[in-house]
This record gives structure tokens, C-alpha cells and sequence, in this order.
């Protein structure tokens, strides 16, 4: 099972006690759940809004070669994407929530053809009040919603 994580800060773990805790999380519930290895990658950056995750997926692999998962492609069975927090920083900007509906959409687009036949998730991660909740936020959130477990 190969799992894409495309996301901000909070994809790439900063403020956790270990690396990519998310990422480590799920994929050990899915492989224990589903009894099959399960691979990951991470496509991230500090401060990176839809738009910027979305051009760093489509920029050349030479540009991205520090990005983990990019040079390899983009094949996956399932891809995470956290976003949207460095989106609402720009609402002054213009950037509406009908815009970021439509640049999360092309995020999704890009990502689909990618990988047809696989399964795009936008987990509802807890906001800025929250923060210290998303290192105790586990992992069945999203195996429930992909094996409704």
C-alpha cells in the first residue's frame, strides 16, 4: 500500500517530538489493519498554501530533488493532504474561501491524474486553538474513513 502525504507544517511535523509522527501513525495502523507493507512519502513545506503544494508537485524533478517522494513520481493508493492554515493567513490577500475551494480542487485534479485509481483524503485537522492536540490526534480518523474501521 503506497501512502502520499502532501501538506504544510503540520505534514512535516514541526513541533512534534519525533519525525513525521502523522505519517509513522498511519501507516502502521494500516499495516497492522490490512496485514499488507505499507511505503510512505512525504511532499511538504513549512509555510506552503494549496497553491504552493500544487507547484511544487507539477515543478521538475531537479528543483524538488530535497522534496522526499517527488523524484520517485507520484504513484499512490492513497494520498493525505493537510492544508488550509497558511491559506487563511492570505484571506486579506484575496484569497477567499472560493478561492481556496478552487485551488484545493486543482491540487486534487493534479494529484488524481497522477494516480486514477487512487484515494485522495483532506482530513478536518484541529485549528490554531488546537495545535497541541494534532500530536494526539490519531491515525483512525483517516483508517475509518478509508476502511470504515
Amino acid at each position: 500500500l503506497r501512502l502520499l502525504f502532501v501538506g504544510d507544517s503540520v505534514c512535516m511535523g514541526v513541533g512534534a517530538t519525533c519525525a513525521a509522527p502523522l505519517q509513522a501513525a498511519c501507516a502502521e495502523r494500516l499495516a497492522a489493519l490490512r496485514g499488507v507493507p505499507v511505503v510512505w512519502r512525504t511532499v511538504a513545506e513549512t509555510g506552503a498554501d494549496v497553491r504552493d503544494l500544487r507547484s511544487m508537485l507539477l515543478a521538475p524533478c531537479e528543483a524538488n530533488k530535497h522534496l522526499s517522494g517527488v523524484n520517485e513520481g507520484l504513484g499512490f493508493d492513497i494520498a493525505v493532504i493537510f492544508c488550509g492554515v497558511n491559506d487563511g493567513k492570505k484571506l486579506f490577500e484575496g484569497r477567499w474561501p472560493s478561492v481556496f475551494k478552487k485551488d484545493l480542487a486543482a491540487l486534487c485534479a493534479t494529484l488524481q491524474g497522477e494516480a486514477p485509481e487512487g484515494r485522495i483524503a483532506v482530513p478536518c485537522i484541529p485549528g490554531y486553538t488546537r495545535a497541541p492536540l494534532l500530536q494526539l490526534w490519531p491515525a483512525r480518523h483517516l483508517v475509518s474513513f478509508f476502511f470504515g474501521r
